[in-house]
């Protein structure tokens, strides 16, 4: 009788009109998966639009947005991208001052990372920069995103892209690593049309692992910095501390922040717009504290509105509500019509965007996929796109003359999923942006066998990890490989396959079983990259079928 992991195999491969290598017929391995898959439509249902109600203060917030600027374009019709956005933004703002209040946009960070429109350019968001700057932010923070290369944190800083937020991109916490001076500013006074008087602030979490180009302080260490003292006797007279931190909306280091204002403010009212984690989140610090988290890949518009204390005595009343954005739900929120909603600078946006597109030939047909794959789906679901990857993918287009390999990743590598039918090249960016190459090292099956099953084991450290959304770190599976550590012959040598963003810990767990340094070779040549190989294969085995003439 055939065993599990060969008919799950056969299986899949049915599935995929791919016939099952042999080779690779041992099944992924992993951690504990979820009991189900998940859908960025999933969220609980938006508050009814009667909910949007302007009060002392109110803020919209867009966070890790990652370059989707076009929206979601395999789901339904009428989901909104940034020009949508814009326009939004744009009639409530109005409505808002109307109504003799202030509204305020805000972004916590990730820009990049995440689509062809920022990732099919050498330099990553070099390109789509200019849009952004057509949004009405009122302040901007960085994200972990915008510091893994040299050459996407230099084009922020010298494009004009800082230069034209008018010292409000708030980098406290991220300096230039030549100079030693802030990329952005660490603080900002804001003051609305309607006379909202607001001290805005921006933070990172405490990466450790970001590019040569810049050095990110950690937080508690920034704040006793002579800036903070100087940001905090300009705060005299505010309405509202607003803080732009690009990490999870309970994380510790907000508790940091929180206790240095109110050593010099006890009585202030914040409100933390937070980010990093991929998920829409509300927490109550105290009685004059608040946080929120908007989600990811422009699927959630965050709006707060918050009433000021109107005694020493009294809190601070907030609500929160968040969008999808759908362009019919928004043209409801803003009474508007398919006439009326649009903007002059919405639809300038959607024009740029539009020829973007087009330059970068992201919307080109490159196959048809026969089913829908997840990348949080089960290992053994034939939806699962992990299994799809290191069956199929990598063996058809990486190493398919390879007789012994072991591939070992780190699952933040897979972002999003693959919808049944038309395959865009865009699709390949969104699945797997990061472009990594692959490494191979030459070891003996008595090394890899350990080494493997430490990887297993291995926990994701968050302030290295590439990822930190918490459908990922709940899922509790942060790695796979594509061979049971029990199934390693010792006497065999075998090709360790891995992607160069996760060599340190490759190395690190090798030093541990060996006592030496891992010695590793780029895979192949840089013409293969963890987002080509799907491009590569999506080209090659799944052509669409032709329609036939009526």
């Amino acid at each position: 009788m055939a065993s599990n992991h060969v008919l799950q195999c056969l299986a899949l491969a049915a599935l995929l009109l791919a016939p099952c290598p042999q080779v690779y017929s041992i099944p992924l391995f992993g951690g504990k998966q979820p009991a189900s898959s998940f859908s960025h439509t999933q969220f609980h249902q938006d508050a009814a639009p009667s909910k949007i109600k302007f009060r002392d203060l109110n803020f919209i917030q867009l966070t890790d947005v990652h370059s989707w600027l076009s929206g979601h374009a395999h789901e339904p019709k009428d989901e909104a991208g940034y020009p949508d956005v814009l326009a939004f933004v744009q009639h409530l703002q109005n409505k808002a001052e109307a109504e003799g209040k202030d509204l305020f946009l805000f972004n916590s960070g990730d820009i990049v990372d995440g689509t062809g429109l920022s990732d099919a350019t050498k330099v990553r968001g070099v390109l789509i920069t200019p849009i952004i700057q057509q949004m009405p932010f009122a302040a901007l923070t960085s994200g972990n995103h915008e510091l893994y290369h040299d050459s996407t944190i230099t084009n922020i800083a010298q494009s004009g892209f800082v230069e034209h937020w008018n010292g409000h991109y708030l980098t406290a916490n991220i300096h230039n690593a030549t100079t030693g001076k802030l990329i952005g500013n660490p603080y900002t006074l804001i003051t609305g049309k309607m006379g909202t008087k607001l001290l805005v602030m921006g933070f990172l979490y405490n990466m450790q692992n970001s590019c040569e180009a810049v050095t990110v302080t950690p937080v508690q260490k920034a704040l006793q910095e002579p800036w903070f003292d100087e940001a905090m006797e300009d705060a005299d007279g505010v309405d509202a501390i607003v803080v732009l931190v690009h990490m999870d909306a309970k994380d510790p280091l907000i508790q940091s922040i929180i206790s240095a204002i109110r050593a010099k403010d006890a009585t202030s009212s914040i409100v933390f717009l937070a980010g990093h984690t991929h998920i829409r989140d509300f927490h109550t610090f105290d009685e004059r504290c608040v946080s929120m988290e908007s989600g990811k890949y422009l699927d959630t518009v965050g709006f707060i509105s918050c009433d000021l204390p109107s005694s020493a005595t009294d809190g601070m009343m907030c609500d929160h509500t968040f969008v999808t954005p759908h362009v019919p739900t928004f043209m409801e929120y803003t009474k508007t019509t398919a006439d009326t909603f649009d903007t002059p600078e919405s639809k300038k946006m959607r024009g740029d965007i539009a020829v973007l597109r087009s330059k970068l030939g992201l919307d080109e047909v490159i196959g048809c996929s026969p089913e829908t794959y997840l990348p949080f789906a089960p290992l053994d679901d034939p939806k699962s796109m992990w299994s799809l990857y290191i069956y199929h993918v990598l063996p058809t287009v990486l190493y398919p003359d390879a007789k012994e390999a072991v591939f070992v990743a780190g699952t933040g590598a897979l972002r999003y999923q693959i919808f049944q039918g038309q395959v865009h090249l865009d699709d390949t960016y969104v699945v797997s942006p990061f472009k990594d190459i692959y490494m191979v090292a030459h070891l003996k099956g008595s090394v890899v066998a350990p080494l493997v099953k430490l990887l297993l084991n291995t926990q994701q450290n968050p302030l290295t990890a590439r990822s930190s959304d918490k459908q990922l770190t709940e899922w509790e599976f942060p790695w796979v490989s594509s061979v049971a550590p029990e199934n390693i012959k010792a006497d065999v040598l075998y090709e360790l396959i891995y992607v160069e963003f996760d060599g340190e810990t490759v190395a690190e767990k090798f030093e541990k079983v060996t006592g030496g340094e891992l010695v590793s070779e780029p895979y192949k040549s840089a013409d293969f990259d963890s987002r080509n190989v799907w491009e590569m294969y999506v080209r090659k085995q799944w052509p669409c079928k032709e329609v036939p003439p009526v």
